[in-house]
């Protein structure tokens, strides 16, 4: 009855189809799903989704008629659009629910990562994507009089002259930090995460969490790593260090320390501590330790799709993604080694987000086009 007074409302022209964010797999019987994909035919083409033409564009069927006829008819409350659409869209989660259920009973796939990530997708099908110029003008001036109030504060580097460039860490961006090797990119990457003191998620691939502890142990009480490594501490070291677990255990930050995870993993974890935890920003070392599961990929095309998904994660969860990228040693044949796009490791069709490409005593902040 509900999608039925939906149909009826657009076919009468009382609502707008193009703003009802509703889809063909929204509509429980395989009728409205023709009704409405024939109105969204409609509506793109620019011919307006009348009973007569509506009726035209279906199946050459004499029931049709007195179907379209009827929906026109009876359609009321237009005032009630927007609660009868949230109801629509909310059957549609819970049958979706059920066949995930479904799958998950009948099915052979074991791959837990799949369901988790059908039954997220579910929480993000709410989330409105068009909008009108006004409207994107109206939500930027509102972010920038939070920023002004300081109710919105981006994350911080921990540098800040990479702060005042950047304008520190913002939600969706995707950044990538690019280095030839033994240019001391995950003493950078940890020192970035040591100053988000809320809630952040370290992907650490190459070390383990008591190697990270370490770090951590150096870069919160000041105490050199190798002293840390060699338990060389006299009285005053070891209090420094002491001193740092409180600051970590603060942060309530996390780390996931499995070495060469596949992409799939990155997805489903940070969703899990996102929905869970509630993090504020994922910090990953590094981009080409990461598995794509398609072994047959070409490397460039494997970390194109990766960094691809790591913007979509970005945006998705709405929190700021930091990568460690290796730089290809081919810099080294040059006289200029000051590192570019090109240069990172299979980088392919790296498009995504800002690079930072570095080095211990230069810094480049390179956007696609122009550098700084």
């Amino acid at each position: 009855m509900i999608e039925e007074n939906i149909l009826g409302l657009c076919i009468n022209g009382m609502i707008d189809p193009t703003m009802t964010g509703l889809e063909e797999k929204h509509f429980s019987s395989y009728p409205n799903k023709q009704v409405w994909a024939v109105i969204q035919s409609l509506v793109t083409r620019k011919i307006t989704p009348d009973v007569i033409n509506v009726t035209e564009e279906l199946p050459n069927d004499p029931t049709w008629h007195p179907y379209i006829s009827s929906m026109s008819r009876d359609a009321v409350g237009s005032y009630a659009a927007d609660s009868h659409i949230k109801k629509i869209k909310l059957k549609w989660r819970v049958r979706a629910l059920k066949d995930i259920g479904s799958e998950i009973t009948n099915s052979e796939n074991h791959d837990i990562n799949h369901f988790i990530k059908m039954l997220m997708n579910l929480n993000t099908t709410e989330k409105k994507y068009s909008h009108t110029f006004a409207e994107m003008g109206d939500d930027a001036l509102q972010e920038v009089e939070r920023v002004i109030e300081g109710e919105s504060k981006p994350i911080s580097t921990g540098l800040a002259d990479i702060d005042k460039i950047m304008g520190g860490l913002h939600n969706s961006d995707l950044v990538i930090v690019a280095a030839r090797s033994a240019m001391g990119k995950t003493a950078f990457l940890l020192n970035m995460v040591a100053a988000n003191n809320d809630r952040p998620l370290l992907f650490s691939t190459e070390q383990s969490r008591i190697q990270a502890g370490f770090r951590f142990f150096s870069i919160y009480g000041n105490v050199p790593n190798h002293k840390i490594r060699t338990g060389d501490l006299d009285n005053e070291d070891f209090g420094r260090m002491s001193q740092a677990i409180p600051r970590m255990q603060d942060s309530n930050g996390i780390i996931y320390d499995k070495s060469g995870p596949f992409m799939s993993e990155i997805e489903a974890v940070a969703r899990e501590h996102y929905h869970k935890n509630g993090i504020t920003a994922i910090y990953l070392d590094y981009l080409q330790r990461i598995k794509h599961e398609n072994p047959a990929l070409p490397p460039h095309q494997a970390i194109g799709d990766i960094a691809m998904r790591l913007k979509e994660l970005a945006r998705e969860l709405d929190i700021p993604v930091v990568a460690l990228a290796q730089v290809s040693r081919k810099v080294e044949a040059r006289d200029d080694k000051r590192p570019q796009m090109g240069d990172i490791k299979d980088s392919g069709t790296i498009q995504q987000g800002l690079i930072i490409e570095y080095e211990k005593v230069d810094w480049w902040l390179i956007d696609n086009e122009n550098s700084v």
